[in-house]
């Protein structure tokens, strides 16, 4: 289980949204002078003609927040290999582009 998980799995014995399980991250990684570097990789996101952009931008934004919560900025983007993706760059440019869109919003 990699730190997402781990994250959202915190959240729900004691009663706190994912943000504000985040944000719990934080306060004690702060009481411990520790930083969050960074959560589990983003995967299947460029490229992956099998999953709808809208459902991989919704994904990448609770991503996003959450690591905000959590105090990091960092968010790790492997290279995707899926059977259902392309590795054609006028579809990978793009995705790419509406991430950083959506990070920079955020």
């Amino acid at each position: 289980m990699g730190g997402y998980e781990r994250v959202v799995g915190h959240a729900k014995p004691n009663n706190f949204t994912p943000i504000q399980s985040g944000q719990k991250v934080q306060s004690v990684c702060k009481e411990l002078s520790i930083e969050v570097l960074g959560l589990d990789p983003l995967k299947n996101f460029e490229g992956n003609i099998g999953v709808p952009l809208s459902k991989r931008l919704d994904t990448a934004k609770e991503w996003i927040e959450l690591a905000m919560a959590a105090g990091t900025t960092v968010i790790q983007m492997p290279s995707l290999f899926l059977p259902l993706s392309t590795r054609g760059y006028r579809i990978i440019i793009p995705e790419l582009q509406e991430l950083t869109d959506l990070a920079e919003e955020s």
